[in-house]
């Protein structure tokens, strides 16, 4: 199976912080719930997992403070605006079906490398979610890291694994716990070797390996003087600081991967609590009916096929697929006034390509100048956006399901019909003018496309008697790229 372990500190924290605060009407603070409860979706998205345990340190000292009474002295408590989100994600958690993980005297780190292990031993695939490199000693054995951090401004994720940690240090995951050891660690307050910092401690691992080799030879290894005199006054601070910075594999909970599944939990509850704290959008981002009450006898729902949801790794491959299909369809996720990912449905699978993958620029050049794709789109000016950013001309967009997913509401006789050309008209100059799209040119294309989409929204009105089953686009999820369409081909 596919276990997905987050360090919840971790990522909680990532959360309240990158998130500007936000609260209920009355005035309780929500943004670390919303914030994490989206990383939690992404990461499924990603990992596709099985199970799910999200681990979180007991407020109260632990093996590691009783071994070294100054670890982690120093670090600011936890904001009131924070802590007090933190037993309300929990209930959350519980309610939505997932397992919470914590352990008296221990660390969370201790919890995440203890299923590590246990997946290691049972062949499971096990994915570990943090914003923590210390972290990074675990990614070995099919246990892969799934780093958070920022990147000029945007939230990225680094995957790393054996492979990655040898190319970026030149030395395997577990030798990272004696780099630590000779530099130390300012945010756990984790001594280490006075005066030696990152690269001297990394060039020392990559050439000897371990503190016992480098304290077994120390007098005739070719270190510098300084440098061996530093070694030689610390070594028992190095030691220590090895035995503080090693996650531990034996923390006392139930470490068997089935024990993490992800449940039904109970759905009424969780509708309650994302009333309660008035973040609807997540009751649909999870798939809840927000009319459930708790304690409601509801029956089991029908099975609805839910499409596979496949993040892109290679884009040469995606943008085959494209180019076979033909006919694109595809819907920019906006975050904060900037596309995050693009759907694309194909069959019964939806592709995403994330803007934080180091092939999106090249992605979207070669998509936006395909002259054998026609792309369909919902908000379309993200598009063009797109593809000034990128320095392309994009003349391949054929159709605008914004504009059309509005205007069949308006009926389908002629009058109607006029009333559609002239709002799509003055809609679209509109947007350009509000989006700033600095061409005059593209005013021009997107007039022409608005007016095209109303003369296909009537035809096809005329031949189906609605039209509201001709072309209907969902916009209130990022699933919403599963767009039906009947009119595209006036686009030729």
């Amino acid at each position: 199976m596919n276990l997905l372990v987050l360090d919840g500190n971790s990522i909680v924290n990532r959360a309240f912080y990158g998130i500007k605060l936000l609260t209920t009407k009355s005035g309780y603070y929500t943004n670390a719930i919303y914030g994490f409860l989206n990383i939690l979706l992404k990461l499924q998205d990603t990992c596709h997992p099985d199970g799910v345990a999200v681990a979180f340190d007991v407020h109260e000292p632990t093996f590691r403070h009783k071994q070294y009474a100054d670890y982690k002295a120093g670090r600011k408590p936890m904001p009131q605006e924070l802590r007090a989100q933190m037993p309300v994600l929990k209930e959350l958690l519980t309610a939505l079906g997932y397992t919470t993980v914590e352990c008296p005297g221990w660390e969370a780190d201790d919890v995440l490398g203890t299923l590590a292990a246990a997946c290691r031993d049972s062949g499971d695939t096990c994915f570990i979610a943090t914003g923590d490199r210390d972290a990074l000693q675990l990614a070995h054995g099919g246990v892969k890291v799934l780093l958070a951090r920022t990147k000029m401004g945007q939230a990225v994720t680094d995957v790393y694994d054996e492979a990655a940690i040898a190319a970026e240090y030149g030395i395997t995951p577990q030798a990272l716990i004696q780099v630590k050891a000779l530099q130390g660690d300012s945010s756990d307050n984790i001594p280490g070797v006075a005066g030696v910092g990152a690269k001297t401690a990394l060039d020392l691992v990559q050439r000897f390996g371990t503190l016992d080799t480098i304290y077994k030879d120390l007098d005739t290894l070719d270190i510098k003087p300084g440098v061996r005199e530093k070694l030689r006054r610390d070594k028992d601070k190095a030691y220590l600081s090895l035995d503080l910075g090693t996650i531990r594999t034996n923390a006392p909970i139930d470490a068997a991967p089935a024990h993490y599944a992800v449940t039904g939990g109970d759905p009424a509850a969780a509708v309650a609590l994302f009333r309660k704290l008035e973040l609807f959008s997540l009751i649909d981002k999870f798939n809840l009916d927000r009319d459930l009450v708790p304690g409601e006898e509801t029956e089991a729902p029908a099975p609805v096929h839910q499409p596979e949801r496949l993040t892109c790794v290679d884009a040469d491959d995606l943008l085959t697929r494209l180019r076979k299909a033909g006919d694109v369809y595809v819907v920019p996720q906006m975050a904060e006034g900037t596309v995050t990912d693009l759907f694309f449905p194909l069959g019964d699978t939806v592709f995403v390509m994330p803007a934080d993958t180091p092939e999106f620029g090249y992605f979207v050049r070669t998509l936006l100048a395909e002259d054998t794709v026609r792309i369909f789109g919902y908000n379309t000016k993200e598009l063009h956006r797109l593809a000034q950013k990128q320095g392309v001309r994009c003349e391949n967009i054929c159709g605008a399901f914004f504009l059309i997913h509005f205007f069949l509401d308006l009926g389908h006789d002629l009058l109607f019909f006029l009333i559609r050309l002239a709002l799509a008209a003055l809609f679209e100059v509109f947007l350009c003018f509000l989006y700033s799209l600095s061409h005059v040119e593209l005013c021009f294309l997107h007039l022409r496309m608005g007016l095209q989409s109303c003369i296909g929204v009537y035809i096809a009105d005329a031949g189906s008697g609605s039209g509201k089953e001709s072309a209907k686009c969902d916009h209130t999820s990022s699933d919403s790229c599963y767009c039906f369409v009947h009119f595209h081909s006036l686009s030729s």
